[in-house]
């Protein structure tokens, strides 16, 4: 199971509702999927043929037409789970990320951002003040 927002289930959906009524495929179109099973048929498939996954070939081109520096979907997966350790547990996060080890997430996927940093001192500050007031009032 991979938790989602609803907006992205919705878009899945969207995006599967499009095809075929009997094609339960999302990220392979029924045409692609068609010619595969086509040269399966005529025996013209054998284990020297790959069933390319064009993901990443696709977002590659994506995101040059968007000017976006270069980057790999696997830093879209590092983000998000950066993201997600803003908001979560660390052990919450390692179950998201299908981490065998905890010490994988908090190595690979956990940077310290300087708003980290700030957000950090804010709260010794918030601590420090509420420490203050609260010997004085005794």
């Amino acid at each position: 199971m991979v938790p989602m927002p609803d907006e992205t289930t919705q878009l899945l959906v969207n995006f599967q509702s499009r095809s075929p009524s009997s094609f339960a495929y999302v990220f392979i179109p029924p045409e692609r999927f068609t010619h595969i099973h086509q040269r399966i048929k005529a025996g013209n498939w054998d284990s020297s043929c790959e069933t390319l996954n064009n993901v990443a070939r696709n977002f590659t081109k994506l995101r040059k037409k968007a000017g976006i520096s270069k980057c790999t979907i696997h830093d879209l997966r590092r983000s998000a789970i950066t993201n997600c350790a803003q908001h979560l547990p660390i052990q919450v996060v390692q179950q998201f990320a299908g981490h065998s080890s905890i010490t994988t997430t908090r190595r690979y996927y956990l940077t310290v951002r300087s708003e980290n940093i700030v957000s950090a001192s804010e709260v010794m500050n918030k601590m420090l003040q509420e420490a203050k007031s609260g010997l004085t009032q005794k």
